[in-house]
């Protein structure tokens, strides 16, 4: 077991924490809506930036020589392609 190294700044203590926790949502509190509008849009956008390689991915599978393809290739080209125009709707 590692045993710790000495911190460069004391720790604060926990009601001291707490003080500090409100004081800043104090300031953020009108704000909450959009706090909360952009947390919602970081994490559909971390959702979107994981699902299109993956359909990317199935793409190419169909359409490379050899492959089963599964569901036609023009409707999933479409709704891939339909997919990335709604996502730049939303960034503009």
């Amino acid at each position: 077991m590692r045993r710790r190294e000495a911190r460069d700044t004391p720790r604060l203590p926990r009601q001291q924490r707490r003080n500090e926790v409100r004081f800043l949502w104090r300031h953020f509190a009108p704000y909450k809506a959009g706090l909360v509008f952009g947390l919602v849009f970081m994490l559909f956008s971390t959702a979107v930036t994981v699902a299109f390689p993956a359909l990317l991915g199935r793409l190419v599978d169909v359409v490379l020589p050899g492959g089963v393809p599964r569901f036609p290739v023009a409707g999933f080209t479409l709704s891939l392609t339909g997919f990335a125009v709604f996502i730049g709707m939303l960034l503009v």
